[in-house]
């Protein structure tokens, strides 16, 4: 074919492909725009990285997209690193995994992944190596890995990867050169060869280094290229060359003769006069060309336009917009479109597999003998759908258009149960209706005018299940009803008068299943019914109580769908049930129906998208709106398995058909990475191998990771493990973040696995290890520095203590050494008086009366009255006789005027005389202090008045005694080791008392002192 298809080209001036007709499929586009953080809606270039990003270049910053969200990357002024322009032209991932950016004005960006931001290649004037132009309109890589840059308006420019700068290629080097240095497309062909697609220079290629062989416009050569403005250039998987033109049209290149084809669309006003801006090759085979204004239309190798794609008005599906920047056929096929103005386009290949009818809220479907395909509406009635795909409405006049329950019986009668309107027979011959309706006041009438269900058994019993009115058995012979009802006390009877589902199993057994009871067994024989509802108790009792759909496979396992439940299989050895729901890989646990196909999978319709289910393996795969289904949700029991082999759904939004070994799966394992980390909402910079370190306090810890599988990006699903904190897997459904908070220290290793739309799971997924700090005081070093530190204080609390009860035992010694002192003294100035004055007396008194006898008597009494005095006074100073004779007022007032009369000083007196102190305890200790006090005055004061006070305030004595000496400074108060002060302090505070001595404004010392009239304890 390639050659033939090269041999015509010689010698037509146009290339016409004919057009075929085209398939009626639907193209269905999913958008990604400004609404969905897209940072403009004119996208120029489209590239996925080798990880699975998506990147696009827009009119307004570079965006990256990981399925769920767009990260944007503009121009930060200030910001080393930002990328240098918003307005890109063209993207490409080399073949070491760097991602090259050309921008408008911006120069060369080249992507750090490790960094997650841009080096810039910018022009400098004044080197002639740097990159020839800040506008790069092109960029490709050749097979020996060098990298081409195309520019806008100064050539072609080579990339010296050790010296990274630029050799420059213009047009006016001369000899053999570029015709026009405004670059727009690159193409390194699998022979090794570069194409250069010029603005104004046509089409050329790179014979050998710095030499061009140039294709231009000739107007009288019709086998020129036809236009010289190339803006696109592809190789096919067949080796031809494509080149797309600004006004010539697409351009098919003869290799071997040098001449061009035009390849006219004949849907065009003009055929020929088109842009073309973007050419790509699909899985197929077929190449999608994407025009200027005209939209996109699909060719193959044959010359056939296969299909025609524009916007239509009215239709959200439908291509965005018709003006074309950019397409691109991703690693699993899937075709992504940038427009001006209408974002990015989406297409899956695979939903083609999937042909959708819009018919109003199907809730019934069936194939008659005729092969005619019967379709229940709710609210629309009747319709009959050929072989041909012609859809009829039905003109039978029915009881009413609420359609739920379809089925032909062995005699051709149509039978239709509707919702409110009773049973309908359509008479196969005569398209006579008969209506039957529930009648009160005749038992033998339909049981309820809602009938959910239609069954006629191997009997030609035909059955049907009605909305409260229990189990229905039509009476051919006789025209009338039998109901079979629940009776909640007999357990032979329905568990439920709602009945959904009718079914017979290969054994001719009858099953029944309610909505408000579960499931049934009917016994032919006796009439009596065995109920299964689900048992909180038993753990493999049927999972749910309301039964929508009952089936039996070709292997006769019986498998019962349930509204909230899943899937059920019956073990009717043992009656017990296995449970199949979401979390074992269903699309949703509302079941509505089942099929079986060819192969042996059940196609098992849910709440939220059809699942293939392996009924031998449990394996899953999933279908939704995104696959190509009219919607996600289905309606009971509308479906049918078609003769040609095709199966039918119905639901809210129509029908589906297709046949079930075309339905493409993709079953590559998708990527799994994770896209951002934020520690306390903030996001950081993580490297490809760099483990993630927490200091002690960052508290929140976010992972955010996607499925890079585009197919349908919201189904994707997820499962965590924080290794360290956890021992299961986390499953999250389709949710793609995870926030851990207050993470103890230690380290871990985050890990995330991912499944595609259809449940295909990349086990190994993505990993992060993750360190968190222990705070400053769990860290070894504070641990030795708080050893040290408590080891130095234990020493100095031990060695100020031993140094305090060192001084404490010195004061304790000079104490003792004191009262030794005093105690000595007193004993010497005792013996000394006893000896010196009352020895003396007596001994004189001994040798007077010796000498002289009697006679001396009166002498002698005189002196034993002196040697009584000197032994009184002896006694009054170790112990005063005033106190035992005077009250406390009057025993002060002798003291005071004892000092005086001995020392000289003035006493100015105001004290209460007729004070009594009734405890002897703080009589004397009032009177010693008294005492001491004015021993210091005469000592150390050198004072020549002094005033005391003694008197009864409240519950207290005040003693106070001012004297007019040389004081004591207030520093000194608290750091004296004068034993009097120390004394009378000691004696106040044992008394519960309080002494307070200070200093005079004018000189000299107070002292006051305050003490309880009683002790705590006394009445």
């Amino acid at each position: 074919m390639i050659n033939s298809l090269r041999y015509c080209l010689i010698l037509p001036v146009l290339f016409l492909f004919s057009v075929s007709t085209a398939a009626a499929e639907n193209y269905r586009f999913y958008k990604l725009t400004l609404e969905n953080g897209l940072s403009s809606n004119s996208v120029y270039r489209i590239e996925q990285d080798s990880t699975g990003y998506m990147w696009f270049g827009t009119f307004s910053g570079l965006g990256r997209y990981d399925g769920r969200e767009v990260r944007t990357y503009k121009p930060e002024p200030g910001v080393p690193g930002s990328i240098s322009s918003p307005v890109i032209f063209d993207l490409h991932e080399d073949s070491k995994g760097r991602l090259w950016v050309g921008t408008d004005g911006g120069g060369l960006n080249l992507y750090n992944r490790d960094s997650d931001d841009f080096t810039l290649f910018s022009h400098d004037a004044g080197d002639r190596t740097s990159v020839s132009s800040n506008n790069v309109y092109a960029i490709c890589e050749d097979s020996s890995g060098r990298l081409w840059f195309g520019t806008g308006g100064a050539g072609l420019n080579l990339f010296n990867e050790e010296e990274r700068n630029f050799r420059i290629f213009r047009a006016s080097d001369g000899g053999q050169t570029l015709d026009s240095d405004v670059i727009r497309s690159l193409l390194c062909d699998s022979e090794g060869r570069l194409w250069v697609g010029t603005q104004g220079g046509g089409l050329a290629f790179m014979e050998e280094e710095g030499r061009f062989v140039n294709f231009r416009h000739d107007k009288s050569d019709s086998l020129s290229i036809s236009s010289d403005n190339v803006r696109t250039i592809l190789e096919d998987s067949a080796g031809h060359l494509w080149i797309g033109t600004e006004g010539g049209g697409l351009n098919l290149f003869n290799r071997g003769a040098g001449t061009f084809g035009v390849v006219a669309n004949p849907e065009l006003e003009d055929p020929l006069h088109y842009s073309v801006r973007s050419i790509r090759e699909d899985r197929d085979g077929h190449l999608w060309i994407g025009t200027e204004g005209q939209g996109i239309f699909i060719i193959d190798r044959e010359g056939n336009i296969l299909s025609s794609i524009r916007h239509e008005k009215g239709n959200s599906d439908s291509l965005s917009k018709d003006k074309i920047r950019h397409i691109f056929i991703d690693r699993n096929g899937l075709v992504w479109i940038g427009t001006r103005d209408g974002g990015v386009n989406r297409f899956n290949p695979r939903t083609i597999g999937f042909t959708n009818r819009e018919i109003e809220n199907v809730r019934a479907l069936y194939e008659d003998s005729e092969k005619r395909i019967w379709i229940g509406s709710d609210g629309g009635g009747l319709y009959s759908l050929s072989e041909k795909g012609v859809i009829e409405k039905n003109r039978a006049l029915l009881s009413n258009d609420q359609v739920y329950a379809l089925l032909e019986d062995s005699a051709g009668n149509l039978w239709v149960g509707t919702d409110g309107g009773g049973l309908n027979r359509i008479d196969g011959e005569t398209g006579e209706v008969d209506t039957f309706l529930y009648e009160p006041d005749n038992p033998d009438s339909l049981g309820s005018n809602t009938v959910w269900s239609l069954l006629e058994d191997s009997t030609r019993t035909l059955w049907i299940g009605t909305e409260g009115g229990g189990l229905n058995a039509w009476n051919t012979r006789t025209g009338s009803f039998s109901r079979y009802i629940s009776i909640p006390e007999e357990n032979s009877t329905l568990n439920g008068n709602s009945i959904r589902c009718i079914y017979e199993d290969k054994d001719r057994v009858l099953w029944v299943g309610t909505w408000d009871g579960g499931l049934n067994r009917y016994n032919r024989e006796s009439g009596t019914f065995v109920r299964y509802s689900r048992d909180p108790l038993r753990a493999l009792s049927l999972s749910d109580s309301s039964v929508n759909t009952i089936f039996e496979d070709s292997k006769r396992r019986l498998w019962i769908g349930t509204a909230a439940g899943g899937l059920n299989l019956m073990n009717r050895e043992d009656e017990t049930f296995t449970h199949y729901t979401g979390n074992e890989g269903l699309a949703g646990d509302n079941i509505f129906s089942i099929l079986e196909d060819g192969d042996g999978y059940l196609w098992i319709s849910t709440d939220r998208g059809l699942t293939r289910f392996n009924p031998d393996t449990g394996d899953t795969l999933n279908f939704g709106e995104s696959d190509g289904l009219p919607g996600n949700e289905f309606s009971i029991n509308a479906s049918v398995f078609l003769h040609s082999g095709e199966m039918v759904f119905g639901g809210p939004r129509g029908i589906n058909r297709f046949f079930p070994r075309k339905v493409e799966v993709n079953r590559s394992i998708p990527p799994v990475v994770i896209t951002d980390v934020q520690v306390m909402n903030e996001s950081l910079t993580i490297g490809s191998e760099k483990p993630l370190v927490l200091p002690h306090g960052d508290s929140i810890l976010a992972f955010h990771f996607a499925v890079l599988d585009f197919a349908a990006p919201e189904r994707n699903r997820y499962a965590v493990l924080m290794e360290g904190l956890q021992k299961e897997w986390t499953s999250l459904e389709n949710q793609n973040s995870m926030v851990y908070n207050n993470l103890p220290p230690g380290d871990y290793i985050f890990r995330v696995k991912g499944a595609d739309n259809n449940g295909i799971w990349n086990d190994e997924g993505a990993s992060l290890p993750v360190t968190v700090l222990p705070p400053w005081w769990k860290t070894p070093l504070f641990f030795i520095i708080l050893l040290a530190s408590v080891a130095l204080a234990v020493y100095l609390i031990v060695r100020s203590r031993l140094n305090r009860l060192e001084e404490k035992n010195r004061e304790l010694r000079e104490y003792s050494i004191h009262i030794q002192d005093v105690r000595e003294e007193e004993r010497t100035w005792v013996a000394r008086e006893v000896h010196d004055q009352l020895g003396q007396t007596l001994s004189a008194l001994k040798m007077e009366i010796y000498r002289n006898g009697s006679e001396q008597r009166d002498s002698m009494l005189g002196l034993v009255n002196m040697s009584l005095e000197s032994v009184k006074d002896l006694s009054t100073r170790l112990r005063p006789k005033v106190l035992d004779n005077l009250c406390t007022g009057e025993a002060v007032s002798w003291l005071v005027r004892d000092f005086s009369s001995h020392t000289g000083i003035t006493i100015n007196r105001d004290i209460e005389e007729r004070m009594v102190v009734e405890n002897e305890e703080i009589k004397t200790a009032l009177f010693r202090i008294c005492q001491e006090v004015l021993t210091n005055v005469i000592r150390h004061s050198g004072a020549d008045s002094v005033n005391v006070y003694l008197a009864v305030r409240g519950e207290s004595a005040i003693l106070k005694i001012a004297d007019n000496g040389c004081g004591i400074a207030e520093e000194a108060l608290e750091k004296t080791r004068s034993f009097g002060i120390r004394g009378i302090k000691e004696r106040c505070r044992y008394l519960n008392g309080q002494c307070r001595i200070s200093v005079n404004e004018k000189g000299g010392t107070t002292v006051r002192v305050s003490i309880p009239m009683k002790r705590k304890g006394e009445n």
